[in-house]
């Protein structure tokens, strides 16, 4: 790995700082936030790269159906995880 990566790590990472403490202003959360709020976004990330490099090695890889089938599971994956985080930041966790 290159200094690109760790360049581009450390710009998503200053980036979800920013956002967490943006995001901490406007709902008045509490300051823990602003350190959880860049490892989801990190993470979140991470994830989205995954299933994204996931769905397209099983659409060029597999039939149609097992590509679908694991569309859905990642699809109902990413929704989940979407609803844990908005209750979390409602406070209703």
């Amino acid at each position: 790995m290159g200094s690109g990566f760790y360049l581009a790590v450390l710009a998503i990472m200053s980036t979800a700082i920013v956002v967490g403490v943006g995001v901490g202003f406007i709902t008045k959360s509490p300051s823990e936030n602003y350190v959880i709020l860049p490892l989801i976004i990190g993470s979140l990330f991470v994830f989205g790269g995954a299933f994204t490099g996931i769905i397209t090695w099983a659409f060029e890889n597999t039939p149609t159906w097992a590509s679908t089938v694991i569309s859905i599971i990642l699809g109902v994956l990413s929704v989940g995880y979407i609803v844990s985080l908005v209750e979390f930041f409602r406070g209703t966790d």
